[in-house]
């Protein structure tokens, strides 16, 4: 599969500079007056990063790349069919910022149990049709452990994948995970951040309708191509962490983390086999049975049965949800509206 050159046409670049209000001439140069929202001397540092670098208290000198935009590529797994909404919220979000999807997903289950390649068939059958062109499905046709999964299907994808550069950037997040847009395409046009970036993201839960009262999660990602490689060659286990920049704080995120947002008969499922839920079950008095989750969805519970989520909205969040959600209302209701809704009620 090529990636392309991605030379940064100018409708890109248009697209990623729109911080700009009015430009003024000042001491015969021009300076921007910036919209509120974006920085810098041409208005193209949105918040999110100029908080960024605000935060990460360090010398940096960035600039922008001279040439090709760096293009981006962003892996994330299909554990199981639930996946699949957010999968589909994801490629549509980033479409046009990420140069390659990397989509992988396995014939087992953790537990070593045989499953069909759900996402793959619905590939087939027409998911994602005008955006197939830039993703690259990988099988994986036995199972896994965590920390090999990435590096198994990078080196299996590497040999497909034309051209890769070394400063090819690498995300890998999950699939219920979707980084900012507006930090990804910082990433294309500029040169002089430290490696590896983390991302500070929203920790929904169930939907994002609700918050975890922790707000946000930290999830180290970003690495460049040469450095994937110089780690797997070296059998680390996994790629390294902190040391970068962190995309997000408590105002404005680095993206959406959604946790739990399944069917409450796949949320049971996850919670009864899972062993890092195990010691965040309630009394084992209690019944656990897809009543029980639906309560716990209703009432605003985490399940641990005790921690109380936070209620969200559209109206009065700006970062409610991912924009490709949110305009496909419809189709993505139930990431959006509570149907368990007890709150209001009681």
């Amino acid at each position: 599969m090529d990636l392309g050159e991605n030379q940064g046409g100018i409708s890109f670049i248009t697209k990623y500079m729109k911080g700009n209000k009015i430009k003024t001439l000042v001491n015969d140069s021009i300076k921007c007056e910036c919209l509120p929202g974006y920085h810098g001397n041409d208005c193209s540092l949105p918040e999110v990063i100029w908080r960024a670098f605000i935060a990460y208290r360090q010398e940096t000198v960035i600039h922008k790349r001279k040439g090709n935009m760096r293009r981006i590529i962003h892996m994330f797994t299909i554990n199981h069919q639930a996946d699949i909404p957010l999968a589909v919220i994801k490629i549509n979000e980033l479409y046009d910022t990420v140069d390659l999807f990397i989509v992988t997903e396995s014939n087992r289950t953790q537990y070593g149990n045989t499953k069909p390649f759900y996402f793959k068939k619905k590939l087939d059958e027409g998911l994602c049709r005008e955006k197939q062109d830039k993703i690259l499905y990988t099988p994986i046709n036995k199972g896994w452990k965590d920390n090999t999964l990435s590096q198994v299907v990078w080196e299996k994808s590497r040999k497909i994948i034309k051209n890769l550069r070394d400063d090819d950037l690498f995300i890998y997040l999950d699939s219920s995970e979707i980084p900012n847009i507006k930090a990804l395409l910082f990433f294309k046009l500029y040169d002089g951040f430290a490696l590896p970036f983390q991302f500070r993201m929203k920790w929904n839960v169930y939907g994002y309708f609700y918050q975890h009262p922790e707000k946000t999660k930290q999830i180290t990602t970003g690495v460049t191509a040469q450095m994937l490689d110089d780690i797997y060659k070296s059998n680390q286990d996994s790629t390294p962490n902190g040391g970068g920049l962190v995309i997000g704080d408590l105002n404005h995120y680095g993206g959406w983390l959604c946790e739990f947002c399944y069917d409450a008969k796949v949320i049971l499922r996850i919670i009864q086999t899972s062993e890092k839920f195990a010691s965040l079950l309630p009394s084992r008095n209690k019944v656990m049975d897809v009543k029980y989750v639906e309560e716990f969805i209703g009432n605003g519970l985490y399940v641990d049965g005790k921690t109380a989520l936070i209620k969200k909205s559209e109206e009065s969040d700006t970062y409610f949800a991912p924009a490709f959600a949110t305009q496909q209302y419809w189709k993505f209701d139930f990431l959006l509206i509570n149907f368990y809704n007890k709150i209001d009620y009681n």
